[in-house]
């Protein structure tokens, strides 16, 4: 916690992160939480545990150019789920951002998000996954992503995803590219 006694929502998936437990961030619902520190980067998730964030129809949005919401790195058998929230990645500056909004190298599960307006560039995506062990790497329920400007979902490696009850449409890029051997 800074100085300010208040807790941000960099400063909980830092703790988060570096906690070695499953963890589980809840948002106020209807707030929209900045992320303007551009020096800092994406929200990096990197702990050994799980980490749930409850969003309750908050949004999160990146104002720094051609940086990504979120990255999910190490810990190849955890996931990061991400529930009832809506994402509005950064500006784009002309480049390819692959994983705009998220990218992980494990499981992702995405339940009633949406990603609407954003610009990865035409060759780059929304969300990206890159390695996992898991059956599914990236599991979409209830979401959207809507009037994008780079590919919604990329799953470059070979296990594959579930897309459930999910719109993605209007989109400049494809809908869903996926590893050549993904189920």
């Amino acid at each position: 916690v800074l100085a300010d006694g208040l807790t941000s929502l960099r400063e909980a998936v830092a703790v988060s992160s570096a906690d070695g437990a499953s963890d589980t961030i809840v948002l106020t619902g209807g707030v929209t939480y900045t992320l303007n520190q551009c020096a800092l980067g994406a929200l990096g998730v990197s702990g050994p545990g799980n980490l749930v964030i409850q969003g309750h129809g908050a949004t999160i949005s990146q104002t720094c150019g051609d940086q990504r919401i979120f990255e999910k790195s190490g810990g190849n058998t955890t996931t990061l789920t991400l529930q009832n929230l809506s994402l509005v990645p950064g500006p784009n500056s002309g480049v390819n951002v692959e994983g705009a909004a998220v990218q992980a190298t494990s499981q992702l599960v995405l339940d009633g998000v949406s990603v609407t307006g954003a610009s990865a560039h035409f060759g780059g995506s929304l969300i990206d996954i890159d390695f996992g062990p898991a059956a599914f790497d990236l599991v979409v329920l209830n979401s959207s992503f809507t009037n994008n400007t780079g590919s919604a979902l990329t799953n470059q490696n070979p296990s594959g995803m579930q897309v459930h009850n999910t719109v993605i449409s209007g989109n400049t890029g494809v809908g869903v590219r996926v590893n050549a051997a993904s189920q």
